[in-house]
C-alpha cells in the first residue's frame, strides 16, 4: 500500500473462469501464507513483539517485510534490525515475505546489487519468501528482463526459495481491464518456484456507486482473477496485498474511519475485505492485508490489525501448518576423492516425521535426514535434497546445492626416533607422520638389518654396533592407493659417545691460594686418561 495507489485491476469475463484444480510445476508447494504487511524492520522491539504476538493469537502465519521503504525515509537495509525481527518471527513460526517496497526500477545494476547481499545472508533461512519488487512500474518487456537478471542472480548465488513477481498497478484504473494477464512479465526459473502476484483495493475514487453490495460484487472478481493468472503462467499466484483503507491517496469517501492513518477504513471497504478472504479461502488462495505494523508513524504498534482486523475472517487454530521448506549443509567443506561426506538436512512445515531422500549427483542416492556419501572423483555435482512430509495428501520439498569435490594434496611421510644416539641392544622408537592422499594410512617400515614392521609408531632394538638405513613407507586409501616414502642413515655404536665433565673448589679464588680440580668421565671405554690445561701455561694429567 502506498499514499499514491492509484489502482485496482481485474479481467473481462473473470467471473466466468471455473475453480479447478490448482497444479502447477513446482520442486515444493507455494507456502499457504497468509499474512499482514507493512512491518519495517526498524520499528521498536515492543511494537514487532508486539505484532508478531497477534498474529500468532490469531492464527496467521506470514508477515510481509518492507525490507526498504523511500515513501517513509527508510532508504537503506537494516541488518541488526532485521536480525532482531527475525528471531521473532522464528519463535513465531512466522513466514517472511522479503519485500523491497519500492516502485519503478531505473537502475538494475543498483537493484541487483542491493540484493545479492541479503540473499548471501538469508538464503539458509528456511522460511523466507524474496518479493524483489513491491509495485515496479516498468513494461512487461522491461520487468521481463529485470526479474531474469534477478532470479538468474537469485539461483547463482545458491538460493532455492520461491521468488514472487510482482507487477505495476498504476497503468489499470477500473475494473475489468483486458490488459491484466498481458501486463505480467515472462521468465523461466530452472527450480520453477516462482509465483506471480497482483494488489487489489475498493477505492472509492474508481467505485462512485459506493456500496456493500457493490464492494462484494468487485470483491469476487479477486479469486477469479488468480485462478486465472494462475491458469495462464501454470503457476502459482497470490495477492500479496489488499486491505480495507478507502482512499489510497484519494479522496476519502463520507463515512471514512481514521483518516489519519494508512489503517483507515469503511463499511464499504471493509466488507469488500471480509469478501475477498472468503473468497480466497475457498480456492486455498495465499494473501497479505494491509497493514499490521505502524507503518505511517501514527503511533498504534499493530496498525489495522487492531483497528478493523478484528472485524475479518481469521485463520484460526484450525488452519493448515506451512507448507514444508527444507535445506541442507554438509562437511567437510572442502570434500576431497575417496573420503566421506556428511549431509544434514533441516526441515520445517508441513507435517512431521518427514522422510528426507537424496540424490548426490553422481548416480548415488541416500536417505535419511543424516547421510553420508563418499565421491571417487573431482569434480562438481548438484546434490539435490527432497523432503517429504506426512499429511494425508503428502508435500514434498527440494534443496539443491554445488558441491566440489577436488583431488586430495600428494602424499608425504617422514619420521623421528627416540633416542637420538642409538646403541645396541637398546629400544629405539620410530614414529611415522603422514599427509595428503586419504585417509587412513597404513605405515610398513624396513629397519635395514633384515627387520621389518608395521603401524604408525613401533619399536626396534639393534644388536649390532654399525650403520643401517631405514625405509619407512606409508600407503593411503585411494583408489589406486598411493604411496611415499622416507629414509634415515642411522649409526648403532656398541658404547655410547665419550663426554667429561670438570669441577672447581672456586670459581674465583685469590692469588697464592690451592684450587682443586676433579675431572669425570662417561661413556666410551674406560679406564680414561685426562690432561687439564689451567690456562696460564701450566698443565696435568690423570688416570682414572
Amino acid at each position: 500500500m502506498r499514499a499514491r495507489l492509484l489502482v485496482v485491476l481485474l479481467i473481462i469475463g473473470i467471473i466466468a473462469v471455473p475453480i479447478l484444480p490448482r497444479a502447477h510445476a513446482a520442486t515444493g508447494a507455494f507456502p499457504y501464507v497468509r499474512a499482514w504487511d507493512g512491518l519495517l524492520p526498524t520499528e521498536s522491539t515492543a511494537d514487532l513483539q508486539a505484532t508478531f504476538t497477534l498474529l500468532q493469537q490469531r492464527g496467521y502465519n506470514a508477515a510481509r517485510i518492507s525490507l526498504v521503504d523511500p515513501v517513509l525515509g527508510v532508504s537503506t537495509f537494516n541488518q541488526p534490525a532485521f536480525d532482531s525481527l527475525l528471531s521473532m518471527a522464528r519463535q513465531d513460526n512466522i513466514w517472511l515475505i522479503m519485500d523491497d517496497h519500492q516502485y519503478g526500477i531505473t537502475d538494475e545494476a543498483a537493484w541487483l546489487s542491493f540484493w545479492s547481499p541479503i540473499i548471501t545472508a538469508y538464503k539458509n533461512e528456511p522460511m523466507i519468501i524474496w518479493q524483489p519488487r513491491n509495485e515496479p512500474s516498468n513494461s512487461a518487456a522491461q520487468l521481463s528482463t529485470f526479474y531474469q537478471d534477478w532470479i538468474t542472480q537469485d539461483r547463482n548465488l545458491g538460493d532455492n526459495h520461491w521468488i514472487i513477481v510482482s507487477i505495476s498497478y498504476s497503468q489499470f484504473g477500473a475494473p475489468n481491464d483486458s490488459t491484466f494477464l498481458s501486463a505480467f512479465p515472462t521468465v523461466t526459473d530452472p527450480l520453477n518456484q516462482v509465483a506471480y502476484d497482483f494488489h487489489d483495493y475498493y477505492f472509492y475514487q474508481y467505485h462512485p456507486a459506493w456500496s456493500t453490495s457493490d464492494a462484494q460484487a468487485y470483491a469476487a472478481n479477486v479469486p477469479a482473477a488468480v485462478l486465472s493468472l494462475e491458469a495462464f503462467k501454470n503457476a502459482p499466484a497470490m495477492v500479496s496485498e489488499f486491505g480495507a483503507d478507502p482512499a489510497g491517496g484519494g479522496p476519502s469517501p463520507p463515512d471514512a474511519i481514521d483518516t489519519n492513518c494508512s489503517c483507515q477504513y469503511s463499511a464499504e471497504s471493509l466488507a469488500y475485505v471480509v469478501a475477498v478472504i472468503q473468497g480466497l479461502d475457498n480456492i486455498k488462495g495465499a494473501y497479505g492485508l494491509w497493514e499490521a505494523g505502524d507503518w505511517d508513524g501514527s503511533g498504534m504498534a499493530t496498525g489495522a490489525m487492531t483497528v478493523w482486523g478484528q472485524s475479518i475472517p481469521m485463520p484460526g487454530p484450525g488452519a493448515p501448518p506451512p507448507p514444508p521448506s527444507t535445506s541442507f549443509t554438509f562437511l567437510p567443506s572442502g570434500p576431497i576423492v575417496n573420503s566421506p561426506v556428511t549431509f544434514t538436512a533441516t526441515t520445517t512445515g508441513g507435517t512431521a516425521p518427514y522422510a528426507i531422500s537424496w540424490n548426490f549427483g553422481d548416480g548415488a542416492t541416500g536417505a535419511g535426514a543424516t547421510a553420508t556419501h563418499t565421491y571417487t572423483t573431482a569434480q562438481s555435482f548438484t546434490v539435490t535434497e527432497t523432503a517429504t512430509d506426512s499429511s494425508s495428501l503428502s508435500q514434498t520439498a527440494t534443496s539443491f546445492m554445488g558441491v566440489t569435490v577436488t583431488a586430495p594434496p600428494p602424499l608425504s611421510t617422514s619420521f623421528t626416533f627416540l633416542p637420538a644416539s642409538l646403541m645396541v641392544n637398546t629400544p629405539v622408537t620410530f614414529t611415522a607422520t603422514t599427509n595428503g592422499g586419504t585417509t587412513p594410512y597404513s605405515v610398513s617400515w624396513n629397519f635395514g638389518d633384515g627387520i621389518s614392521g608395521t603401524g604408525t609408531s613401533v619399536t626396534h632394538t639393534f644388536t649390532s654396533a654399525q650403520s643401517f638405513t631405514v625405509k619407512e613407507t606409508a600407503t593411503d586409501s585411494s583408489a589406486p592407493t598411493r604411496t611415499a616414502t622416507s629414509a634415515q642413515s642411522l649409526t648403532v655404536v656398541a658404547t655410547p659417545p665419550l663426554s667429561a665433565t670438570l669441577q672447581v673448589s672456586s670459581s674465583s679464588p685469590p692469588v697464592g691460594q690451592t684450587v682443586t680440580f676433579t675431572a669425570s668421565a662417561a661413556g666410551g671405554t674406560s679406564p680414561y686418561t685426562y690432561a687439564i690445561a689451567f690456562g696460564d701455561g701450566a698443565t696435568g694429567t690423570g688416570i682414572v
